[in-house]
Parts: structure tokens; C-alpha cells; sequence
């Protein structure tokens, strides 16, 4: 691959795809620290390609961890060596890579080293993804936060100083990485300490909206169920009395008020990371955050909550008209039937 010479001279992992990989275990029970990384490691070692394994923990993590599903890449940092020979996505002579994780504050960062040279090295984490992805066993998984692939290729230049220069293509950006190490292991932990903390804001942002939209989700279905119409002969419990069906309209408020303060706590949230990241320089990056903050799904909360209060008005006033005429009819029926018995009672009124 010829390069420009003018960005640096060419160096032996000269590119790299950027992702979020979690890998998890659901546990039946509590284990300790050193079961896990050892499940992990043989998990992996049992895949074909997987060598030169290297697991280890964050130094404040837990000795001992409870049962549930475990996100194993939120404190432990992963490396190995992969090749996808094996499996479907095998190119000649393109399926070796350098695999890299590291837990952040709030997010995991992955990058993936093509041992070759590559035009698209963001391709390299489609690639190992889903060839991991197709040999894991229970009861570990993987979970990406996407994009994984982060639409961009990065590739790596010696100079004397750390600089990205970013450059706009129609389809994934082309960003060119100066760094001033020399060694691949300097250069990879080099790369995590300048660029780690935007990358970490970058998913917790992701991870942030797809929580925002599962949410949203379920107060669609919340006020789906509170909207439905009502037949004559339904023969559910609550379709058939106002006063049950009205739980579900409460259900449903209760879900919008929730997610109207998640609404309101997640911004607080990422405007302090960003303040965290950038306020100490190094703002490599700040681009694809401040993109990916501003386009945040926004969602119909007001109109949502102006059609449930609609719906309880109109169901409150027919509620009202219905009490009017059963009262009517039961004074009617009570007033006849007291009029009957005394009739029959011999006592004419």
C-alpha cells in the first residue's frame, strides 16, 4: 500500500478498526475473580485461531463476584491473537489479526490490528466479530455496542508527536494517526491513552441512546395497550370494566413520567463526560461526539402525554354519563319495584 511520505513513515501495525466488544457470562452462582478470567481464557483458547491470550483484571476489581450475567470487559483487559482462517469470512492472505480491549469509565474500547496491510481495516472488526461470535460457547457471549465498526479506518504514522488528522470521504472517514512511538506495544498503549477517553465518550453516548430507545419501547407498548379500542364482546377482564382498563392508562402515564426523567438525567450525564474529556485537552475526536451527542434520538413525549390526558378526560366524562344513567335506571326500576310491593301489599300509592 503506497502512502503519502509526508505523514510518517510506515510501521508494522500501520492500521487499525475501532469497536465495542463486551464479552459476558451468566453465572448460577457466586464465583470468584479467578474462575472467570479462567473460563474466559479456555472459552477463547477453544476457538480456532485464538493464541497468545492475555487476560487480566482492573486493580480495584472484586475477589469475588455474584451470580447473574456478568459483563466480564467492564474491568478486564483482553488481548490475543486471532486468525480467521477457519471460518467464513476467511480472505487470502488477510485473516490474521491483534486483538485489543480495554474497560473505561463508562464504556469498552476495542481495537483490532490487521497484521496486513488494509485499505479498510474497520472491516477487520465485521470480521472478528462475527467469527467470535460463531464459535463462543454458554455460557459466555459477545455484545457489541455499535457502530462497531466506528465509521472510520484509522492508520498509523512514526512521527515525534500524537496528532489525528481526520479526512471526510463519501463513505467511512480515512483518519491518519501520528504517534511517537516506536515499539507496537508502546504504539497500541500510546493510541488508548490519548484517544481512550473520547472513544469511552463516544459509546456511552451509543450506549446511552439505545438504552433511551429500549425504554421508549416499552412506553409505545404501555400506551398502545391503554389506547386500545374496546369491542362489546371482548372478553377480557379489564376491557370489559372502565375502572380496570383505566390501570392501564395510569401504567402508561407512569412509563412516560419515568422516561421523561430519564430524558432529562441522561444529558446531565454526557455534558459531564464531556467536560471530564475535554477539559483537559486532547480533543482528537471531539467531531464524531459532538455529532453523535446532537443527533441523540428525540422522541414524542408531549404529544404522547397530551393524547393520554385527552383519553382520560373523554374516558372520565363517559364514565360520568354512564353513572347518570344507571343512576336514573336504578331509580326508576327501585322506584317501580316499591310501587309493585305495595300494590301487592294491598296499600295503593
Amino acid at each position: 500500500m503506497n502512502r503519502d511520505p509526508a505523514l510518517g513513515e510506515v510501521i508494522e501495525l500501520n492500521s487499525f478498526g475501532v469497536g465495542s466488544f463486551l464479552f459476558s457470562v451468566q453465572s448460577t452462582r457466586t464465583e470468584k475473580l479467578e474462575s472467570h478470567i479462567s473460563g474466559l481464557n479456555e472459552n477463547l483458547r477453544n476457538i480456532p485461531g485464538i493464541n497468545n491470550i492475555h487476560i487480566k483484571p482492573e486493580p480495584l476489581t472484586f475477589k469475588m463476584l455474584p451470580d447473574g450475567e456478568i459483563k466480564l470487559s467492564s474491568f478486564l483487559t483482553i488481548e490475543f491473537e486471532i486468525d480467521l482462517s477457519a471460518g467464513p469470512h476467511s480472505l487470502q492472505d488477510e485473516n490474521n489479526f491483534i486483538f485489543y480491549s480495554r474497560p473505561f469509565y463508562d464504556s469498552v474500547v476495542t481495537l483490532i490490528f490487521p497484521k496486513f496491510n488494509s485499505n479498510d481495516p474497520s472491516s477487520s472488526i465485521y470480521r472478528v466479530r462475527e467469527y467470535i461470535k460463531s464459535y463462543l460457547k454458554k455460557p459466555y457471549s459477545l455484545e457489541v455496542v455499535g457502530p462497531s465498526p466506528f465509521h472510520a479506518d484509522f492508520f498509523v504514522h512514526k512521527t515525534n508527536f500524537f496528532r489525528v488528522d481526520i479526512v471526510k470521504t463519501r463513505g467511512y472517514d480515512k483518519n491518519n494517526v501520528h504517534v511517537k512511538s516506536s515499539k507496537p506495544n508502546e504504539i497500541v498503549e500510546e493510541i488508548f491513552r490519548e484517544l481512550g477517553d473520547e472513544l469511552n465518550l463516544f459509546y456511552l453516548i451509543r450506549q446511552c441512546e439505545k438504552t433511551h430507545i429500549e425504554y421508549w419501547r416499552n412506553v409505545s407498548e404501555a400506551v398502545a395497550k391503554a389506547l386500545r379500542p374496546v369491542g362489546f364482546f371482548s372478553i377480557g377482564l379489564v376491557d370489559q370494566f372502565t375502572w380496570l382498563r383505566s390501570s392501564r392508562l395510569g401504567h402508561a402515564m407512569q412509563k412516560l413520567a419515568e422516561f421523561e426523567a430519564q430524558s432529562l438525567s441522561l444529558p446531565q450525564i454526557i455534558e459531564q463526560r464531556f467536560g471530564d474529556t475535554y477539559d483537559a485537552g486532547g480533543a482528537y475526536l471531539i467531531s464524531y461526539n459532538k455529532k453523535e451527542n446532537k443527533e441523540f434520538a428525540s422522541f414524542p413525549t408531549d404529544s404522547t402525554q397530551n393524547l393520554l390526558k385527552f383519553v382520560a378526560e373523554m374516558r372520565g366524562r363517559n364514565a360520568s354519563t354512564i353513572t347518570s344513567y344507571v343512576t336514573i335506571f336504578l331509580n326508576v326500576v327501585l322506584t317501580t319495584a316499591v310501587a309493585v310491593t305495595l300494590y301487592l301489599l294491598g296499600i295503593k300509592s
